[in-house]
């Protein structure tokens, strides 16, 4: 018998009918009191709660894999126990957030709560807002979302340049966005949060961008030094955790 350990019932409702030999333990890893979980081979951690301590985790003394439902495996990475598989969730929300970020870029491109403040106050508000169309963008990240991003700016008529930690066909290194930055009118960050992203963005980052348009959608803008948020003319910024993800991009 493979016994999982699912979030909800709602999860528990999704996977019906099991199959022979699987059963579902349902605890959200934050509820009282915790199940008996010592037979559990599978755990699939709630999505939009932080990762449980090391002494949670380990009372899955059975554990064989964990399912993340996000992008992000950060938080777990020192909980996982020896010989357990940690597994991602790359890909489930890279539709989702490219459109946010997609959708954030439009907004202040067109000028967007600029016309929504006026008719809040029934004002006609004539305005030439500017376009997408022949802009340069620069993604950095070349993951799942960037690239999602990249396709739907690209036929729309934005000319995309990718930027990824390290150079590959079609891809800049980070260490490019000096060169790089002023050449671009607008930046998407789609970047995972790690040691050498922290706080990539700056003043200097900012500075260097031609007009500082820019959308971020990562882990609560981890690697955006807020103390030069300011710097920015006009900025959307997706204050959204957990969909970063491990490994290339």
């Amino acid at each position: 018998m493979t016994s999982i350990c699912l979030p909800d019932e709602t999860a528990r409702q999704h996977v019906q009918p099991l199959p022979d030999g699987i059963e579902v333990v349902v605890w959200d890893g934050n509820c009282s009191p915790m199940p008996a979980v010592d037979g559990v081979d599978m755990l699939v951690p709630s999505y939009g709660t932080a990762a449980p301590g090391a002494a949670v985790v380990a009372r899955y003394s059975n554990l064989r894999v964990i399912q993340l439902l996000t992008a992000g495996v950060e938080p777990w990475l020192d909980l996982v126990p020896p010989g357990v598989v940690l597994c991602d969730g790359r890909g489930v929300h890279g539709a989702s957030t490219a459109e946010l970020a997609v959708a954030g870029v439009l907004s202040l491109m067109r000028e967007l709560p600029r016309f929504r403040d006026a008719q809040l106050v029934h004002r006609w508000d004539h305005a030439d807002a500017d376009g997408i169309d022949g802009k340069r963008v620069l993604v950095v990240g070349a993951g799942d979302i960037g690239t999602r991003v990249a396709a739907a700016l690209e036929a729309l008529g934005a000319e995309v340049t990718f930027v990824a930690r390290g150079a590959r066909d079609g891809v800049r290194a980070v260490g490019e966005l000096p060169q790089l930055l002023p050449l671009h009118e607008v930046v998407v960050l789609a970047l995972t949060h790690a040691p050498d992203t922290h706080h990539l963005v700056d003043a200097a980052f900012l500075a260097s961008m031609p007009d500082a348009r820019w959308r971020d959608r990562r882990e609560r803008g981890a690697w955006h030094d807020r103390r030069h948020r300011g710097v920015a003319r006009r900025a959307a910024v997706e204050a959204t955790a957990r969909v970063s993800r491990r490994g290339r991009s």
